[in-house]
């Protein structure tokens, strides 16, 4: 008895559970969490779940139609193409936000850090009703608190009390 999967069936599915992660990571506030350098703002755990099912749906789907279509062993320019794939998802992810007692500094795994002095800080910004925050420093660079980082509102309030500079709107 073999059981055959209907392609309808599952693309209801892969799209229900789409939608579920991009509205829930949009719903969910996440948190800060207190380190030793000071508190930190990571990407929300959902945003990061939803990045490895992006990974694990490219691989899946890279098997899949090996084994369903061409051979046992997928053509080199199919795995240089999800390497690929795999790598730009991994350099895209946002870094963690830490604010120490000096400077704001943004870490990312792959990429040297940014960091702004409180000093140096010239503006905060808001924009995209509130969902994200733009940190410029006199000193080129431009930290982003994206939508996909944890606790939007308590980072705008540290930014005010710790640079002492109003968010523009």
């Amino acid at each position: 008895m073999t059981m055959h999967l209907d392609p309808q069936l599952l693309r209801a599915i892969a799209l229900s559970l789409f939608i579920f992660l991009v509205l829930s990571s949009r719903m969910s506030k996440g948190s800060v969490k207190q380190t030793p350098e000071g508190p930190a703002f990571p990407i929300k755990p959902l945003f990061a779940l939803s990045r490895w099912i992006l990974l694990l749906g490219y691989v899946a789907l890279v098997i899949a139609l090996s084994v369903m279509h061409v051979s046992k062993i997928p053509p080199v320019w199919i795995m240089v193409v999800l390497i690929l794939v795999c790598v730009l998802v991994v350099l895209r992810m946002p870094g963690t936000i830490v604010l120490t007692p000096t400077a704001i500094v943004q870490r990312f795994w792959f990429f040297k850090d940014k960091q702004i002095p409180y000093t140096e800080v010239m503006a905060i910004s808001v924009s995209q009703a509130g969902r994200v925050t733009r940190v410029m420093g006199s000193n080129r660079v431009t930290i982003l608190h994206s939508p996909n980082h944890s606790a939007s509102e308590a980072f705008r309030q540290e930014m005010e009390l710790r640079t002492g500079k109003k968010v523009v709107l």
